[in-house]
C-alpha cells in the first residue's frame, strides 16, 4: 500500500520543494515525453508476458524476453553519448523512458508470478527515487531543482543495466531471437494499440508543451492529473492481487468482479471532488495557491480517471482473447476524431483541452464494450455501472 500510494505522495511533496517551472520539467520527463518513448520502446512485448507464459504456457519465450532487455541495455548507452545533444528535460525523458520500459517488464514477470509485493515495488520505483531525493534534500536544509534528479535517475537506471548485462552472459542469441520473432509477431498489435492509447489517454503533458510553451502550465495539469488519478493507483493494486484470475476465469465472474469494482471507483470518484480539497488545503500550499482557478479540472479529470481505469481492465480482457488487432481499428477511429478536435479549436489551454481528454476517455469505454459485445463478450453489469458514470460525466460538464 505504501509503494503504491508513492504513486500518490512523490509529487505532491515535490510541489512543495520545487518551482512550479522545474516540476512541470519532471512531470514532462515522467508523465509526458518519457511515458510515450517507453511505449515505444516496448513494443507491446511486457504486455504479451502473460499471454505466452500462462495462456499459451510457452516457456521457451522466456529466452525472448531476455533479449528484449539487452536491446533496452544497448538503447540505454546510445542515450549516454546523446547527453550533450539534448536539453536536459529531453535526456530526463530518455533515461526515464528505460527505466519504465524496465520497471513495465518486471512488473508484468512478478504478476505472473504472483508475487504482488515486488510487482508493486518494482512499478512505484522512479517514485521512490524521488522521495529519497526530497529527504536528502531536506536533510541539507535545500529545496529540490530539477538538476537534483539526474544523478539518482541514473544510478537506478544503471541498475538495470548491470542486471540485464549479467543476465545476457547466458543468452543463446539464436534461440532467442527466434523466439522475440514470434513474441514480436504478437505484440505487434499490442504496440500500435499502446501507443495510440496513450496519445489518446496520456499525452496531455507533452501536448500542451506544444500549445501552452509553459511548463508551470504543465506542472499544474500533471499535479492535478495525479490527485485525481487516485483511482489508478486503486486499480493497480486490485490488478496486482487478480492479475491471474483476469486471464484464467471466465467473463462470467469477472463481470461481477468488473462490475463491483468500477462501482466502487465511481463512488470514490465522487467523494474525492468533495472530501480531497478540504483535506489537501490543509497540506499542499501548491493546492491551495492553484485549486481555485483549476477547480473545473479537477472535477473534470476526475471522472477521465474513471474511464481510464475501466480502459485498463477491459484492455486485459482485449490482449486475453487476442482482440488487439481489431480494437486498433477502433483507435484510429478515434485518435482521427481527437486530431481534428485539437486542429480546429483555436486557443487551447489546460480547462479546454480537459473537457475534450474527458470525452475522448468515455468514447474508448464505449468502443471496448462494442467490440466485446460484438465478438460475444457481454460484460452486462459492468455495462450499466459504465453508463451511470457517463451520465454523471455530462452532468458534471454541464454544471460546471
Amino acid at each position: 500500500m505504501f509503494s503504491k500510494s508513492s504513486v500518490f505522495f512523490a509529487p505532491l511533496l515535490l510541489t512543495e520543494f520545487m518551482s512550479k517551472s522545474d516540476y512541470g520539467k519532471v512531470e514532462y520527463s515522467i508523465g509526458g515525453l518519457g511515458f510515450i518513448i517507453n511505449t515505444i520502446l516496448g513494443f507491446g512485448i511486457p504486455s504479451s508476458y502473460a499471454y505466452f507464459i500462462l495462456k499459451k504456457k510457452d516457456i521457451q519465450t522466456k529466452s525472448g524476453y531476455s533479449l528484449y532487455l539487452l536491446i533496452l541495455a544497448l538503447y540505454y548507452i546510445i542515450v549516454q553519448c546523446l547527453f550533450f545533444i539534448f536539453p536536459n528535460h529531453i535526456y530526463l525523458s530518455l533515461i526515464i523512458s528505460f527505466i519504465l520500459a524496465n520497471q513495465v517488464y518486471y512488473s508484468y514477470v512478478f504478476k505472473t508470478q504472483e508475487k504482488a509485493i515486488y510487482a508493486t515495488l518494482m512499478d512505484s520505483g522512479i517514485y521512490f527515487v524521488i522521495l529519497l531525493v526530497i529527504l536528502i534534500k531536506q536533510f541539507s536544509g535545500t529545496n529540490v531543482a530539477f538538476k537534483d534528479i539526474f544523478v539518482p535517475m541514473l544510478i537506478y537506471s544503471g541498475m538495470f543495466l548491470l542486471i540485464t548485462i549479467y543476465k545476457s552472459t547466458k543468452i543463446k542469441f539464436r534461440d532467442a531471437l527466434v523466439q522475440l520473432k514470434k513474441i514480436i509477431s504478437y505484440s505487434w498489435y499490442l504496440l500500435i494499440g499502446a501507443f495510440v492509447i496513450i496519445l489518446l489517454m496520456n499525452s496531455g503533458r507533452f501536448i500542451l508543451e506544444f500549445f501552452l510553451k509553459d511548463f508551470e502550465g504543465i506542472g499544474e495539469f500533471g499535479f492535478y492529473l495525479r490527485i485525481s488519478g487516485i483511482s489508478l493507483v486503486v486499480f493497480q493494486m486490485m490488478y496486482i492481487l487478480y492479475f491471474k484470475k483476469i486471464y484464467t476465469k471466465n467473463i462470467k465472474d469477472l463481470d461481477k468482479l468488473f462490475a463491483v469494482f468500477l462501482s466502487f471507483i465511481l463512488i470514490y470518484s465522487i467523494t474525492s471532488l468533495y472530501a480531497l480539497p478540504i483535506i489537501l488545503s490543509d497540506f499542499s500550499n501548491f493546492f491551495k495557491e492553484t485549486y481555485p482557478e483549476n477547480r473545473k479540472v479537477f472535477f473534470m479529470l476526475t471522472f477521465f480517471t474513471f474511464f481510464w481505469t475501466s480502459y485498463n481492465l477491459f484492455s486485459n480482457i482485449i490482449v486475453r482473447e487476442s482482440l488487439a488487432k481489431n480494437y486498433n481499428y477502433y483507435l484510429f477511429v478515434v485518435l482521427a476524431i481527437f486530431s481534428i478536435v485539437l486542429l480546429l479549436i483555436p486557443g487551447i489551454n489546460v480547462e479546454l483541452f480537459t473537457i475534450i481528454q474527458l470525452y475522448i476517455g468515455v468514447i474508448i469505454a464505449i468502443t471496448q464494450q462494442i467490440l466485446l459485445f460484438r465478438k460475444g463478450y457481454v460484460f452486462k453489469s459492468t455495462f450499466y455501472v459504465l453508463v451511470a458514470a457517463i451520465v454523471l460525466t455530462i452532468m458534471t460538464t454541464l454544471i460546471f
